[in-house]
């Protein structure tokens, strides 16, 4: 059940396993790590964990080469000529933007355990198909997650003027979504974003058997978190903002009483100490999913209106005045 859950959450929906099998012809991989194979990587090699997002980047390579081979049939339809250049203006950056942004933290941990099999193979292997795209596209993924930051900092920074420009935004806007354009600050958002998964990917592997460590980092991480939230707040809408602190919040609390459940505690655990653990976790939950709820449904009275008053439009008679001559 629980890796049914992450495969979803994973968006890992498509048969890949059977796919590469069939295509690259993986060699066969033992996962030494318990942990990692209880959360559904059951490999040490890149591609074959990665799975769904590594075909998600197959096909966005191969987008440049349809809109080519599409280019003379664009001025045949105005659907396809407006999908045509959305998707050209999407390649310029907001795709692959948001594929970084979304995957960094799966895209950080399959590539430190690949890490972990080539420093114990004895090198990088080179001697088959597989070998050579997995090897390419870890350097490729790897380097661009760590470049990531640092890239957004002084590409962005560097066109701050642009930032509320239409076609500004069009083409790299992605970064920016739900976030104030007015501010650099705002910027900081996506980049502890980013910051944050890869400081996940080396609690979870390099410092895995120092709970202590562990227990900190998550600590400061989401304590900074919420006193940048406070300080410069970032959002445009002010419950975005709130729902984000809270999220912050609770999870400072939860990893403050997961601590009575670790090795570290030698005192007994009561119940006190389980409620208040599913006190916390629940109304974070219900918190988001009442939010959620009432959002749909303020959306959807909302198209009601709207189309309740294009219909009324419609079928209003013209005023027609007679012209004197």
């Amino acid at each position: 059940m629980v890796y049914s859950l992450i495969t979803i959450a994973t968006f890992d929906v498509l048969p890949t396993d059977d796919l590469f099998a069939a295509t690259l012809a993986p060699p066969e991989s033992e996962q030494t790590d318990q942990k990692f194979i209880d959360v559904g990587y059951g490999s040490n090699l890149m591609i074959v964990n990665l799975g769904t997002m590594f075909l998600t980047l197959v096909i966005m390579l191969t987008i440049p080469c349809c809109l080519l081979m599409t280019r003379p049939c664009k001025n045949k339809s105005q659907w396809l000529t407006k999908k045509h250049t959305s998707l050209i203006a999407a390649l310029h950056g907001n795709m692959f933007i948001r594929y970084l942004l979304e995957g960094s933290l799966d895209i950080a941990i399959c590539c430190t355990l690949n890490l972990y099999k080539d420093l114990s193979d004895g090198g990088f292997q080179w001697d088959s198909t597989f070998n050579i795209v997995n090897n390419v596209a870890q350097f490729v993924l790897g380097g661009g997650v760590m470049v990531f930051p640092i890239f957004v900092v002084v590409f962005y920074c560097i066109n701050f003027a642009r930032w509320k420009d239409e076609d500004f935004d069009e083409k790299y806007g992605a970064i920016f979504e739900g976030l104030r354009k007015n501010s650099r600050a705002s910027l900081l958002y996506p980049i502890i974003f980013v910051v944050r998964r890869l400081l996940l990917v080396f609690v979870a592997t390099i410092t895995q058997d120092y709970f202590f460590i562990q227990l900190i980092s998550l600590v400061f991480v989401c304590t900074g978190q919420v006193f940048y939230l406070v300080t410069w707040r970032p959002f445009e809408e002010p419950l975005l903002l709130k729902l984000d602190i809270f999220n912050e919040v609770t999870t400072v609390f939860l990893v403050d009483i997961l601590t009575f459940f670790s090795n570290g505690n030698n005192f007994p655990i009561g119940v006190v100490v389980d409620i208040a653990f599913l006190v916390c976790l629940f109304s974070n939950l219900v918190v988001h999913l009442f939010f959620l709820v009432k959002d749909t449904v303020v959306s959807s009275k909302r198209k009601c209106k709207r189309s309740k008053c294009c219909k009324k439009t419609k079928k209003a008679p013209l005023n027609m005045k007679p012209v004197l001559a």
